[in-house]
């Protein structure tokens, strides 16, 4: 904690930085996790989170093979991540296929299309650490302004279509009866979520964003029942679990353990839900 403190008021350049990410990744997470908290959709976006592994190992085999600088694992994350909602929307919709189904199907393919194409590489092959549980204190100016930019997009998406995604949470019948595409609606959600999930992705990785997009929201909504509350709340509550997080797993801790950013973020995210469930359930008596 000492460090921490030390190299935030001397301005490390890292480090705020990653603060930075952290503030931008906190008002994606606490807008597009309360609609995904509502509308109880949880395991798509484990199947998103997942799938992500397939667009960063394919781009990681198409830099090598073809030697295109400028196709890093984060574009092919993003990829990946944007596909997933039109691959799922056209398989249920056109085919009629079943939606857990699908999802179980995109999940392990794209675990699987990864790991892959990652053993497929020549020569050395990269560690796959920090893309399954994150690199939050490597943050790069240029990954600060993709993050800034999907915020951007996701902020405007929420502006102009708030009230269908709450008519899509609770009442679907109203976008029927105004003429509007349930379709088009949820495709349109899930799209901003899948650029949540590539922002939180670069955070706490692969397997644990999921996490971190649904518990502070979900802690929110076991406190308020007004939506702006829980976006506010949510958002508030994901950045103080990541600055926590980061401050203490930024030292050795005294008994010797070096603790893992992503994993303390997510455990603190963990108790921050179990604590507000208890307020609950004590307040539902």
């Amino acid at each position: 904690m000492n460090a921490f403190l030390h190299d935030l008021l001397n301005g490390n350049p890292l480090l705020l930085r990653s603060i930075a990410a952290m503030a931008l990744a906190a008002v994606a997470c606490g807008i597009t996790g309360t609609y995904v908290v509502l509308r109880r959709e949880s395991y798509a976006v484990g199947a998103v989170s997942h799938s992500l592994l397939g667009g960063i190992g394919l781009a990681l085999l198409c830099a090598e093979r073809w030697h295109l600088a400028w196709l890093t694992p984060w574009t092919g994350a993003l990829v990946a991540a944007l596909a997933v909602p039109l691959l799922l929307t056209w398989c249920t919709v056109r085919l009629k296929m079943r939606q857990d189904t699908v999802l179980s199907a995109i999940w392990a393919l794209g675990m699987a299309i990864g790991l892959s194409c990652i053993t497929a590489m020549r020569g050395y092959q990269p560690d796959l650490n920090s893309y399954l549980f994150g690199s939050i204190l490597m943050i790069a100016p240029a990954d600060l302004a993709v993050i800034a930019v999907l915020d951007i997009l996701i902020a405007a998406g929420v502006l102009c279509w708030h009230k269908r995604f709450v008519a899509l949470a609770f009442h679907q019948e109203l976008l029927e009866l105004r003429g509007l595409s349930v379709t088009t609606t949820q495709l349109i959600l899930q799209l901003l979520v899948a650029m949540t999930v590539v922002i939180l992705s670069q955070m706490v990785g692969v397997v644990l964003c999921i996490a971190l997009l649904i518990l502070p929201a979900a802690a929110a909504a076991a406190l308020s029942r007004r939506i702006g509350a829980i976006m506010l709340f949510g958002a508030l509550l994901s950045l103080l679990c990541c600055l926590l997080g980061v401050a203490l797993s930024y030292d050795r801790l005294p008994c010797g353990l070096l603790l893992s950013p992503g994993a303390t973020i997510v455990e603190l995210a963990a108790l921050c839900y179990f604590f507000a469930a208890a307020i609950y359930k004590v307040k539902k008596k």
